[in-house]
């Protein structure tokens, strides 16, 4: 049985998880009933969303994510107002090629894997788990880094998947710690997920 992330107060869930579902129309035979499309199947570019930065975060311009997951992304990068230069929120959102399925925990959980090893982080697959984010089902990563002489750098990855598209929002700290736990909460609780995206099944 899989285990669900156990969040601290970085990030407090939503307790009620909604189930996805659309009524179908039937085809023009009657033989079945086929869902239409929803907006995320349509979109062919990256997501742009109207982020609102948490109290006390401005929006660095110009900054992008160290590693993107694929090149095809938008990113938006929030500091702490007079913080740690390493306290960060980070947003992007990614149109993954063409043919990409990741429908299920296994698989989107290899694919988080893959990118971990693209970053040259230690691949530990110990440390990776199903979560929600705001009745929003997806993958938690957390893992820590340090540098020789440096103290330890914290990141958490969220990677929220809807068929060819995937956001992906990271909570970073080295000090400042309370600020970031507010500011991510405040985030992922108010996070303007695209118009269409799926809610967490809780009969998948």
């Amino acid at each position: 049985m899989r285990r669900f992330a156990a969040l601290t107060s970085v990030l407090m869930l939503g307790a009620v998880a909604a189930c996805t579902g659309s009524s179908g129309t039937a085809d023009d035979e009657g033989g079945g009933a086929s869902a239409p499309p929803t907006a995320y199947e349509e979109r062919t570019v990256p997501y742009d969303l109207a982020i609102t930065p948490p109290e006390g975060y401005t929006l660095i311009e110009g900054e992008e994510r160290d590693v993107p997951v694929v090149d095809n992304q938008s990113t938006w990068v929030y500091g702490l107002d007079g913080g740690d230069a390493n306290t960060r929120l980070i947003v992007s959102t990614y149109m993954l090629p063409e043919g990409t399925a990741l429908t299920d925990f296994a698989a989107q959980s290899a694919y988080v894997m893959e990118y971990d090893a693209k970053t040259g982080n230690e691949v530990d697959a110990s440390n990776i788990y199903p979560t929600m984010v705001h009745r929003y089902s997806g993958v938690h990563r957390y893992f820590t880094s340090q540098a020789e002489g440096e103290s330890k750098l914290f990141r958490r990855h969220f990677f929220m998947f809807a068929g060819n598209h995937l956001i992906q929002i990271t909570c970073q700290w080295q000090r400042d710690q309370d600020a970031l736990v507010a500011g991510c909460y405040d985030l992922t609780e108010n996070f303007p997920y695209p118009e269409g995206w799926p809610l967490y099944d809780e009969s998948a």
